[in-house]
This record gives C-alpha cells, sequence and structure tokens, in this order.
C-alpha cells in the first residue's frame, strides 16, 4: 500500500507457483509482504475497500460466473514496465475474458489504471 492508500484488486491465486517465485516475490513484490500470495492478477485497481460491498461482491460474482472455466499455463517472464516481473498465462483468453467481464461489470475501474501490461 503506497503512502498508506488502500486499494484493492481481483486476483486468481495461484499456490502452485508460490514455491517457484516465493523467494522473488519476498525480495522484490510488495504485495507478498501483504500476504497477497502467487496470483494472476485480473482487475487492478479495483473497487476501494469502503465501496466493496455486498452489492459489489455479487456483481464480481455474476461477472466471474460468466467465464466458462478454463485452465492456463504459467509459461514464460515478463516485464511490464521496468517494475513488476509477471508469469505470461498460456492460453491468456481465459484471463483476458476475466479482466473484460469484471471491467464491464465496473467500468470505471479500467484495468491497470489504463497500462495494460504487453
Amino acid at each position: 500500500m503506497a503512502h498508506g492508500t488502500e486499494q484493492t484488486a481481483v486476483i486468481v491465486p495461484v499456490e502452485a507457483a508460490e514455491p517457484l517465485v516465493g523467494r522473488f516475490r519476498a525480495a522484490y513484490d510488495p504485495a507478498a509482504g501483504w500476504g497477497v500470495g502467487a496470483h494472476v492478477t485480473v482487475l487492478f485497481p479495483f473497487v476501494p475497500p469502503d465501496a466493496l460491498d455486498a452489492a459489489a461482491l455479487a456483481d464480481l460474482a455474476a461477472a466471474v460466473a460468466s467465464v466458462p472455466r478454463f485452465t492456463a499455463t504459467l509459461t514464460a517472464a515478463r516485464w511490464f514496465d521496468e517494475r513488476v516481473l509477471w508469469l505470461a498465462p498460456e492460453p491468456a483468453e481465459g484471463f483476458r475474458a476475466l479482466t473484460a467481464a469484471v471491467w464491464a461489470r465496473f467500468p470505471d475501474y479500467p484495468p491497470y489504471g489504463g497500462n495494460m501490461p504487453r
């Protein structure tokens, strides 16, 4: 959390990746220090904590449920800017569909503040 500002994110936990990336995350990822495990980010930033009520959670659940179940493999390490190392999922379409579905329900929160990773 930068400067005491709390933010939320929609993530898909990837517990199986933690043994592989945990030590790197501990050294370089502030979220690891907050107790956030290895994950794929679906939407960040998301609804502010004080607005994350039952209605928002129901809308989020409906958005997620609208995407068919899928499988993916984390296949390559890539950089977002020069600050964030991330693992690329293959195929990526399922995660893209999740992001699109959540963003469609929450249009005030574009992915990465409008700066999508490549």
